[in-house]
């Protein structure tokens, strides 16, 4: 190598230097040499986030999972006769325009949960076509037929209400009625009947009910009303008056009142129970003084009607005891 002079600079390269310097300073191209490590942790950071990610969907499929079992299995009944109550609550939430949330209907089975073999009749309110309206649900309970004024102070009646018409002349029962296998009146005023038989509750319509002659036979109730809703259609009736209106239902096998909560037509109704897919229902005693009473869950009373409607001869209330007195009582 010859001699650097002091105004000369000179590069010293290796002898396999390429053109473009990338072994200069007997290393690799810094330019190649940087790309590798930045892959290799771009590669890592990638499997990790996919990692955490599906981490993530299975713990909240398993969340989901578990708050599902919670709020619909984990709940234990001590008698069939609940299981089938419990049931009957459920079965009213599926499918329905008034459908409450999902922690309401929790809230109500929960409820139900802590108070085993207890009776009470469930409210819930709700609106359809404009017409306010409240459902009540008798809970473990029995029904019957009583004729005559009820005792509004006795603890062991769930829900009551008027049930069928009184003549104004003669005091009479309206139609055919059975009472404890019992007959108190014959006739074909209206076509809606309600037949209680062993303690199972059958309404519909028909003029002539083979459920009449069961009742006398086995000491079973029957009555008579205004047919509402016939196989989930419409029955138009002649009153065309605004009142309050009662009626017995039945959806899906299962058996409740529905009450409104403003004065309507019989048209109204049938057309709003109709809309609230309720298969049957049969009219009870309607207006703002026909007299009925309910326990709720804390077995607190709510009475409504005026007491003169209470007197009138014959007066008849479909009544829901407490099971375990309603057994008592047929011992």
């Amino acid at each position: 190598m010859a001699d650097i002079k002091d105004t000369e600079i000179r590069f010293i390269v290796d002898n396999e230097s390429t053109a473009d310097g990338s072994k200069a300073f007997g290393h690799e191209n810094p330019k190649k040499g940087s790309q590798r490590p930045v892959t290799i942790a771009v590669m890592i950071g990638i499997i990790l986030l996919v990692g955490i990610l599906f981490f993530w969907i299975i713990l909240c499929i398993s969340m989901a999972e578990i708050q599902d079992e919670y709020d619909y299995n984990d709940i234990t009944y001590e008698s069939d006769d609940y299981q089938g109550a419990i049931e009957l609550i459920e079965s009213r939430f599926e499918q329905s325009p008034a459908e409450p949330s999902q922690e309401l209907l929790y809230g109500l089975l929960k409820q139900c949960d802590d108070t085993l073999n207890s009776s009470f009749c469930h409210i819930t309110e709700s609106t359809i076509n404009g017409i306010p309206f409240r459902i009540l649900l008798p809970v473990n309970a029995v029904p019957e037929l009583h004729i005559g004024k009820i005792d509004e102070s006795d603890p062991d009646i769930i829900l009551a209400l008027q049930a069928a018409d009184v003549r104004k002349d003669n005091g009479k029962i309206v139609g055919a009625c059975v009472n404890k296998g019992r007959i108190k009146s014959i006739g074909l005023a209206k076509k809606g009947f309600v037949a209680i038989i062993s303690g199972k509750i059958t309404i519909g319509v028909s003029e002539h009910s083979p459920l009449f002659e069961k009742a006398v036979d086995e000491g079973g109730d029957f009555f008579r009303q205004y047919p509402i809703v016939d196989q989930g259609f419409i029955v138009e009736n002649n009153p065309k008056s605004l009142y309050i209106r009662r009626a017995i239902c039945e959806r899906a096998s299962e058996i409740f009142v529905v009450e409104t909560l403003i004065p309507v037509s019989f048209h109204d109704f049938s057309q709003m129970l109709v809309d609230f897919r309720v298969n049957n229902a049969v009219y009870l005693v309607g207006g703002q003084y026909a007299c009925g009473i309910y326990r709720d869950a804390d077995n607190q009373p709510t009475i409504w009607g005026e007491a003169k409607y209470s007197k009138v001869k014959n007066v008849s209330y479909l009544v829901w005891k407490k099971a375990d007195a309603a057994i008592s009582q047929g011992e």
